[in-house]
Parts: C-alpha cells; sequence; structure tokens
C-alpha cells in the first residue's frame, strides 16, 4: 500500500511539473520569440514554392527562395494595402454621412425623449433636482466614456511599435529561415537523439494532417453560414444579398470578429433608422447563426480532427479561457497530437476502450432504450 502511494505521489509530480513548464513555454516562452516562429512557419510553408522554382526553373536555392519570400511579402502587402484604401473609403463615406443622419434620426428620438422625461420630472414634482442629477449623470458619463477612450488609443498608441518591430522582425527572420532552411533543421535534427528525433517526424505529420483538417472544417462551417446568411438576406430582401452573404461569412471565419462584428451594427442602425423589420429580422438571423454556429462547430471540428464533439468542446473553452485566441485552436491540435501519439504507442496517457468494450456499451444503450 504504502508503495502504491509513493508511486503515486511520484506520477503526480511528474505530471505536474510537465504541465507547469508546459504552461510556462506557451505562457511566457513563445510571446518572446513569437516573430521567430511566424518567421520559421512561413519559411516552412513557401518550401514546396522554393523546390518547384529551383526545380522548374533551375535557379539556385538562395535565389528561389529569396524570389518566393519577396512575392509572398509583396502579395500580402498589396492585400493590405487595398483592404486599408477600401476601409478608408467606407469610412470617408460613413462619417461624411453622419451628420445628416444625426440630424434626421437620432437628434429627434433625443429630443422626444428629452421631452418626455422633462415632463416626467416635473409631474413628480422634482424638476429642478432631476435636472442637475440628470445633467451630473450625463457629466459622469461623458468623462467616463472619454477617459476610456483615451485610455484605450493610448494602449494602442503604444503598442504600434512593439507591432511594427515585431513584424520587422518576422520578415527579416523568415527570409534567414528561408534561405538555409535545409541546414538549419538539419542542425535541430543533429542534436536530437534518434527516439526523440522520431518523435518530432511524427508530430510534424501529425500536425499538418490536423492543421488541414481544421482549414476543411472551418470552410465547412463557413459554407454553412453563408448558406444560413443567403437565406436569411433574401428573405429580408437586402440588395446584393449574396456578395453580402459572402462577405459576412468571410469576417466570420476571422477571430475574434465572427458574425456580429456586421450583423449586430448593421442592426442597430438600421432600427435608428425607423427599419424595425430589417433591424428585427437581421438580429434574428444574427441568433439563428449563434445557435447553429455553436451547436455545428465541435462537431464538425471533432469530425475533421477526430476528437469526440464533447473533448473538442472542453479542449476549445479551456484553451481559449486559458491562451486566448492561440488556445482556442493550439489546445485542441495539442490535444490530437498527443492522442495520435498514444494510439502509436510512443506515450501512455491513458487506458482506451477495446473495440469489444465500445460494441458493448452501444448494445447495452440500444437495448435500454
Amino acid at each position: 500500500m504504502l508503495d502504491f502511494k509513493k508511486r503515486f505521489l511520484i506520477n503526480v509530480a511528474f505530471v505536474a511539473v510537465i504541465a507547469l513548464l508546459v504552461f510556462g513555454v506557451i505562457r511566457y516562452v513563445i510571446p518572446v520569440l513569437m516573430p521567430f516562429i511566424v518567421g520559421f512557419l512561413i519559411a516552412m510553408a513557401l518550401r514546396p514554392a522554393v523546390r518547384f522554382i529551383t526545380n522548374k526553373f533551375k535557379l539556385k536555392h538562395r535565389y528561389s527562395a529569396i524570389l518566393v519570400v519577396v512575392l509572398f511579402y509583396g502579395t500580402v502587402g498589396l492585400a493590405i494595402t487595398l483592404l486599408t484604401l477600401r476601409m478608408v473609403d467606407i469610412l470617408q463615406a460613413l462619417f461624411s454621412s453622419l451628420p445628416t443622419f444625426f440630424s434626421t434620426n437620432v437628434l429627434p428620438v433625443i429630443d422626444f425623449l428629452a421631452d418626455n422625461l422633462r415632463q416626467l420630472l416635473a409631474n413628480w414634482d422634482i424638476h429642478l433636482e432631476g435636472d442637475n442629477q440628470l445633467s451630473q449623470t450625463l457629466t459622469s458619463l461623458v468623462n467616463n466614456l472619454s477617459s476610456t477612450s483615451v485610455s484605450f488609443l493610448t494602449n494602442m498608441a503604444s503598442s504600434v511599435p512593439f507591432m511594427l518591430v515585431s513584424f520587422i522582425f518576422t520578415i527579416i527572420s523568415s527570409f534567414f529561415f528561408a534561405l538555409d532552411y535545409s541546414l538549419i533543421t538539419r542542425f535541430i535534427y543533429h542534436q536530437m537523439s534518434p527516439a526523440v528525433r522520431d518523435i518530432v517526424q511524427r508530430c510534424k505529420r501529425i500536425l499538418f494532417s490536423t492543421l488541414g483538417s481544421y482549414l476543411k472544417a472551418y470552410f465547412i462551417i463557413m459554407s454553412v453560414t453563408f448558406l444560413e446568411l443567403c437565406i436569411g438576406l433574401g428573405i429580408l430582401r437586402v440588395d446584393n444579398f449574396i456578395w453580402t452573404a459572402l462577405l459576412i461569412a468571410m469576417v466570420d471565419i476571422l477571430p475574434v470578429f465572427g458574425t456580429g462584428f456586421v450583423v449586430l451594427p448593421w442592426a442597430l442602425i438600421e432600427l435608428f433608422m425607423g427599419h424595425f423589420v430589417l433591424g428585427v429580422g437581421l438580429v434574428i438571423v444574427y441568433g439563428i447563426i449563434t445557435v447553429i454556429r455553436n451547436f455545428l462547430e465541435p462537431k464538425v471540428v471533432g469530425d475533421q480532427i477526430g476528437l469526440y464533439p464533447l473533448v473538442t468542446l472542453v479542449a476549445m473553452y479551456a484553451g481559449s479561457m486559458s491562451f486566448g485566441i492561440a488556445g482556442l485552436f493550439g489546445v485542441p491540435i495539442c490535444l490530437v497530437i498527443l492522442i495520435r501519439l498514444q494510439e502509436e504507442g510512443i506515450i501512455k496517457l491513458y487506458k482506451p476502450l477495446s473495440k469489444k468494450q465500445i460494441s458493448f456499451e452501444s448494445e447495452k444503450t440500444m437495448v435500454q432504450q
């Protein structure tokens, strides 16, 4: 009994130390090295294109690597520039129409509410006190909003230099990684024992397979969202509803943003303008899409990457709560890698059920039903 307790405590301590090390690496080491990690991943992703140009046009590897990386960043820079210019045009049109929109739609509503509130305070015989209290409340609200806005803008401004430096280091490191990718990877593998090298290569294979499954899963989710938006916006008779649905579905697939980033402000504007049917309809469409997305995402992602839907849901939630957007995607991927290594006999984390036990449980459930 004493030996069992001792082994149990040793195993718990070992798992706790490993978990603490992994948490420390993810939480503190990876953010510091993120520009170089991203640069290495970019060089790895561009590796097939470099090989293709080298073999096709008989160029030296270094020239092919420089050409591919320059074309990659040129394409990305052009896309960002065009998108920024488009956003500037949209914002200019929006801000130029705001005064007219405010005077014709918002100001009458404010005047109506103010008159009703003034009449209500007068009926309660607290006209002056109510006005003073209302004035103090509005002043406090404006001050808080102003201080919050200033703080937000200050934080954004202070983070710009850091983001710029990180972006520059990412570009530079991706050039170096692309130029000497084979040499760098050979040096890293040379530091490992054959057993560790085999595990790393298997993890790499599983990682790329899982990432491909992830992309397929979210393409399915984006397609479902696009169809839902097409049906909803078509019923609401929105002009160019197919292109609008496609744009919202593309925004929905981006981390942090989601469908509500576009639909909810749009619905609010329509309600302010008095288009209640369209405004309420957009809110209903958003609610339906959100419910279906929350139900569909764990199942589709789990089916594609080979995880049970409940396990996928727990991993996505725990990852997002612990590490934010990176954890939302990273924790399920790490879990898949661990399960694949378990199935291949490299590690042993749990006792899997045999096929006989699974079939017995299924038959037992059917009998109970």
